[in-house]
């Protein structure tokens, strides 16, 4: 097992412990990657999932808060994904989640 911590901007969300490898049905067994969330807009890297002793840093796009959702966590889930929301996220993420749904309630209206 080993720590997994969440960072929104300079802020951090908290941690929680993840299996060191990724299991994947009909897959190799791998290492996680440490994740960067990029938003193509404004360039910024927003957020942050790091996993320790990951030997890589995965850069994803994904739209920050200001353009878009600004979620960590896939809309899909998809298994063996660290990017899913599961029950064991730490607090602040799941505050960071829950604001960002509200966002993007709020933006749908008309």
């Amino acid at each position: 097992m080993a720590r997994q911590d969440f960072f929104v901007g300079g802020n951090y969300l908290g941690s929680r412990q993840i299996p060191d490898n990724r299991v994947v049905p009909g897959l190799e067994v791998r290492r996680h990657h440490s994740y960067a969330l990029y938003c193509l807009r404004c360039g910024e890297i927003w957020g942050r999932i790091l996993h320790a002793g990951a030997p890589l840093t995965q850069i994803t796009c994904r739209p920050c808060l200001e353009h878009g959702d600004g979620m960590l966590a896939h809309w899909h889930y998809f298994t063996g994904d660290p990017h899913n929301y599961e029950d064991d996220w730490p607090e602040g993420a799941v505050r960071h989640e829950f604001k960002a749904i509200l966002n993007r309630i709020s933006k749908d209206k008309p």
